[in-house]
């Protein structure tokens, strides 16, 4: 599922990705071998920049060096990533919130938060839990606004650049 924030032009100023997930079901067991890599490459740079990755929608020599070194990290990352949901996201189904970002045009002028609080209306509305990793500190107090928590810190290194960074694994229950 995608929730979108619009403007009146129809211009997309923030979207959230989400999946539904059961941890009890075969197919969320499934769900971790079956990602995409571009998909989570995509989840990946918005993680890491917050932001809509152009970088991945230009044919550029730095575009290439970023899609290899990613690419050669998919396997560890998803199997980290789906080891860490399985041991702190909700029991049950929930939603996965694979990533959230806002075009860089429009970051500070609340479009994000807009969309983030008519998505927890949703999910409450919905009875759903969600459960998201944060990778920056940044983006762990965005996230806390809207009553995520953090249930574990994870260290990671960028395979970008070999930088070490904390990865905060938040869930947000529904009221």
């Amino acid at each position: 599922m995608v929730f979108a924030k619009k403007l009146p032009n129809n211009a997309i100023t923030a979207a959230i990705v989400v999946r539904e997930y059961d941890a009890n079901s075969k197919d969320s067991r499934r769900f971790k071998f079956s990602m995409k890599a571009r998909e989570l490459l995509l989840t990946a740079k918005i993680m890491l920049e917050g932001r809509f990755p152009s970088v991945l929608t230009k044919k550029t020599p730095y575009y290439k060096k970023v899609q290899e070194q990613l690419e050669a990290s998919v396997e560890p990352l998803t199997m980290s990533l789906s080891k860490w949901h399985k041991e702190h996201g909700p029991e049950g189904k929930h939603w996965y919130v694979k990533g959230v970002a806002s075009d860089p045009d429009y970051q500070g002028q609340g479009q994000g938060s807009a969309l983030m609080r008519r998505f927890a209306d949703v999910a409450d509305e919905a009875g759903m839990d969600c459960y998201l990793e944060a990778a920056s500190e940044k983006n762990r107090y965005f996230y806390e606004k809207f009553s995520y928590e953090v249930v574990a810190q994870k260290e990671m290194t960028s395979a970008l650049n070999d930088t070490p960074h904390s990865l905060y694994l938040m869930v947000r229950r529904h009221n």
